[in-house]
């Protein structure tokens, strides 16, 4: 066995690592919010509520973001939103069912996009950040958060 494979790592250290692409003991794992969609508790909420009320419930995020944790043991927790509230955000009105996304005045020419709006996380989407959070409070701090909507331009944000 190599040094390298004798050292532990948390499952922060571990996903950090291979996101720079270094050398590791194991690839690690976590299950994008789509892929949760099988759980009968995942299941379960969503007879009870619609998507974008999970999406802007920070109870309900937080506990859809947790399930694919408690019951696979992954090695990261995926924030349960959708992309487009940072087009909700930016002013774009939203409608998102299980059919999928449709933005009733999506962005035809250059004045449409002028007059989006540069948006406060914190004020625009307090409900997201909120759930990141509790989130980062629950899990502690081996285990990452992802966040895909944090940052307009940035993919993927670790707390």
């Amino acid at each position: 066995m190599s040094e390298h494979n004798k050292i532990s790592l948390n499952r922060k250290e571990l996903f950090e690592r291979a996101c720079r692409g270094e050398a590791l003991p194991r690839v690690p794992v976590w299950m994008m919010r789509q892929a949760g969609r099988y759980l009968p508790e995942y299941r379960e909420i969503r007879a009870k509520h619609e998507f974008l009320e999970v999406c802007k419930t920070p109870d309900l995020a937080v506990e859809v973001s947790l399930q694919p944790l408690r019951r696979l043991d992954v090695d990261a927790v995926i924030v349960f939103s959708d992309i487009l509230i940072v087009a909700e955000a930016m002013g774009l009105p939203l409608e998102l069912g299980d059919a999928g996304p449709n933005l009733p005045q999506p962005i035809r020419s250059e004045a449409d996009v002028r007059k989006l709006k540069i948006f406060d996380p914190e004020t625009d989407t307090r409900f997201l950040m909120e759930a990141i959070r509790r989130l980062v409070r629950e899990v502690g701090p081996t285990v990452p958060v992802l966040d895909l909507l944090r940052h307009p331009g940035r993919w993927l944000v670790i707390w």
